[in-house]
């Protein structure tokens, strides 16, 4: 039950986050490629 809840938040996550960069990349391109750079960063 935990496990199911945890990978709807996960998925609802993800879907906004991709939500908010395709948002991003069509007003402010400068802004996403510093947030792909931060989000890179942070995946080391």
């Amino acid at each position: 039950m935990a496990i199911q809840a945890k990978v709807e938040i996960c998925d609802v996550a993800i879907d906004c986050h991709n939500f908010m960069m395709k948002f991003l990349a069509s007003k402010h391109n400068f802004l996403r490629k510093y947030l792909a750079i931060k989000v890179s960063n942070l995946g080391h």
